[in-house]
């Protein structure tokens, strides 16, 4: 029990230290008077549809990996058998709504979130499996044996979620003081 506390709050810490980190780098880059143009993606209507396909491609490969080869990897299997909770929708919604850094930063976020998800679930359950002694009954050892993953995709998606969200509120203030 000890082992899952720390992990997962060593997993919150170092998100919220990525956030941060992400946070200061676009602050730097809006404040210095860098072109944000240069920094990110400028999307036209022409180049909408462009935007919108590129992003579902991820979610496309990811799909056809956890089916095919990376099947024996628990958390792209899970999440391709569950349609990633269609966060897909969201990002072509966004994108139609033109609020390009929530659309990214979702698509981005599922895509680290996977990572992160998948290392940090296996080391949490093989830390718990460790545990699991015979004198245990069944709902102990199952207990002990779930795998973390999904939830720390999850959380991450929200969390670069949010930042796309403060992106689009930062990138809206700034255009307001260039005026």
């Amino acid at each position: 029990m000890e082992y899952t506390i720390v992990y997962v709050l060593s997993t919150v810490v170092l998100l919220i230290i990525s956030l941060v980190c992400l946070s200061i780098v676009i602050f730097v880059f809006i404040y210095k008077k860098y072109s944000i143009k240069k920094v990110f993606i400028k999307i036209n209507l022409n180049k909408l549809w462009l935007f919108i396909f590129l992003q579902l491609l991820s979610f496309v490969i990811l799909y056809i990996l956890g089916n095919t080869v990376l099947q024996n990897v628990y958390l792209i299997k899970w999440a391709a058998h569950n349609y990633f909770l269609f966060i897909w929708i969201l990002v072509i919604i966004f994108s139609l709504l033109q609020k390009k850094y929530i659309s990214f930063a979702i698509t981005i976020g599922n895509l680290i979130g996977i990572i992160i998800g998948q290392l940090l679930g296996d080391m949490i359950r093989n830390k718990r499996i460790l545990m699991i002694n015979d004198a245990m009954d069944e709902g102990q050892k199952y207990f002990l044996s779930h795998h973390y993953g999904a939830f720390i995709w999850f959380i991450t998606v929200i969390i670069f979620l949010v930042t796309g969200i403060i992106l689009e509120i930062i990138y809206k203030q700034y255009l307001k003081s260039k005026r």
